[in-house]
């Protein structure tokens, strides 16, 4: 009994949580690089739009379902304006809030834990940690979310903000995309994002067992099958 015991608490327990690589993301209705003189890149298609806000233009950012990216999966924290890309929340010229939405793109379909947003890891930053919420969306299931503060200290406050999605509706979702739109707080309407980071397990398959828990379920099972054994020729 306890083996079996042993072998089933192994095996229930091979769906590790992990970081998720970003494979690409498109960004919409955000400012260019150098609005705010702070600057990111980005690989794929710019197509300015007929928009302003704060007399420079909008754009959409388009080509992450095929690998574009940038200053926000690049793999740095932010550690200047240099190097961190600086979204508006206000009005824009056409009379609407500018509203930006990032998509994330996954490299395949995953269950998401948390996803954490860093927002520029550098003194003079007052910008970073003031988000308060967002909506994140998994394809076509969506939840609103109050944001968490963490991180090292910057002018303003902790740098960070982190999303938990266990206990919302989207927990236990899997998903290939992340939509996060709708955002909340900010510093005087702004926020910055340096990098943004996925946690998660494999959603088609329960996640990839790491090689000493193989050998562990390796262990239960020979220690199963000799006791069968034992059993068969007490018998």
């Amino acid at each position: 009994m306890l083996g079996k015991a042993l072998v089933f608490l192994l095996l229930a327990g091979t769906a590790f949580g992990g970081l998720i690589p970003i494979a690409g993301y498109d960004v919409t209705r955000t400012p260019t690089s150098g609005y705010g003189n702070w600057h990111h890149n980005y690989t794929g298609t710019i197509t300015v739009l007929p928009v302003t806000i704060g007399g420079s233009p909008l754009a959409d950012y388009s080509g992450g379902g095929g690998g574009a990216g940038g200053t926000i999966n690049d793999g740095s924290y932010g550690t200047s304006a240099d190097d961190t890309h600086l979204f508006d929340m206000g009005i824009a010229s056409d009379g609407f809030p500018a509203n930006p939405t990032v998509r994330l793109y996954l490299p395949g379909s995953y269950v998401i834990d948390e996803i954490r947003i860093y927002g520029g890891h550098f003194s003079g930053n007052s910008i970073p940690g003031t988000l308060t919420g967002a909506t994140v969306t998994f394809d076509s299931f969506f939840d609103v979310f109050t944001t968490i503060d963490f991180g090292p200290p910057v002018d303003s406050d902790l740098a960070d903000d982190r999303i938990v999605i266990a206990g919302s509706a989207l927990a236990g979702v899997p998903t290939t995309a992340i939509t996060l739109s709708d955002w909340h707080g900010g510093w005087g309407g702004y926020f910055s994002i340096g990098e943004i980071e996925v946690d998660g397990h494999d959603g088609d398959h329960g996640g990839v067992p790491e090689p000493s828990t193989w050998a562990l379920c390796g262990l239960g099972l020979l220690w199963l099958g000799a006791s069968r054994r034992r059993r068969s020729s007490t018998a």
